[in-house]
This record gives C-alpha cells, structure tokens and sequence, in this order.
C-alpha cells in the first residue's frame, strides 16, 4: 500500500532538477546557455559539436533519443555512467539541424548530466545532493539507482490482459 513515506520513481520527472542544476552552473559562470557541446568538452565533437546547451535543455538538439537505439537497452539497466551511454548516440547523425525542430530526447539529458560532472567535478548524484536536494530542504529525495535497495521504495505496475503484473525497467 502507498504510504506517506513510499519513495516513488521521478523517472523523466527529474528532468526539471538537471535543467536547475545546470542553470545553477550557468549563474556560477561555468557554462552558457550558448556554449556548444565541442566547446565544453572535445571529446563531444563530431555530428553533436556544434548542439548548445539550450537547445539541450528545450529537446531542441536534433540528437537521437537513445530510448531509440535497441542496442542501449541492457546497457539502461545496468550501472552505466554517462559516458557509457554518451557512446550509444554520439557519432550517429543528428535527425534534423540543432533548433530547428523539437523532438524530446533522453539523450539530451544524459548529455547534461555528463556536462554537471564535468565542469563541477563531483558526481551527478552527489552534486543534486548537495547542491540542489539539501539547500531546498528536500530530505526525502535523493538520485534513483535502480540496483540499490531503497526503503519504502514503491513499485510499478501494469495491466496485461485484465491481470496486473510487476512493470517492466
């Protein structure tokens, strides 16, 4: 049964705390909205370089949507970093010119994720933790790892054929 103190998935929910979390590093004078992907990190050139942080935050970058790409799927459900799954989309072509249309893409937040580690130096979960989770006073929420044992944690369900059944990832 629900409870007051079930910790609940935020899933692409989240996606609200990394855009603070990088207008945080935009204010500190880390990054510019305008700033380019190649600009912030060499290793991001190629087919993505020229992607502005912007155009991140608004699913206006053209980058596929790595819930796209088969072949990420068990890479998902693993510990992978960002890095790792920067690997599935980087080199693939963008799917139209950066800010020319909008298209919501994973993707695009796995990329900000990566950029928060590294113009911040700690990581992802660490830096919400302290620099957004604490300041706002929000003890109960915390960066969801999907193999740790969280107390209280709910669990999803679904209908299958009238039946519910556990959710899937």
């Amino acid at each position: 049964p629900m409870r007051p103190d079930s910790a609940l998935r935020l899933a692409s929910v989240s996606k609200q705390f990394t855009a603070v979390a990088v207008l945080q590093l935009v204010q500190a004078g880390k990054l510019g909205l305008d700033s380019t992907l190649a600009s912030l990190d060499p290793a991001l050139a190629g087919p993505m370089a020229d992607v502005t942080v912007q155009q991140l935050l608004t699913h206006t970058s053209g980058i596929k949507n790595i819930s796209g790409i088969a072949a990420s799927r068990a890479a998902r459900r693993e510990d992978a970093d960002a890095t790792r799954l920067i690997g599935y989309f980087k080199d693939l072509p963008l799917e139209f010119a950066p800010g020319s249309q909008f298209r919501y893409s994973n993707s695009n937040y796995i990329l900000l994720t990566h950029l928060i580690e590294r113009l911040d130096g700690r990581p992802y979960p660490q830096y919400m933790q302290q620099a957004v989770f604490q300041p706002l006073g929000m003890s109960h929420t915390r960066y969801d790892n999907h193999l740790a044992l969280i107390p209280q944690r709910a669990h999803g369900y679904r209908r299958v054929k009238g039946e519910l059944q556990n959710a899937d990832f």
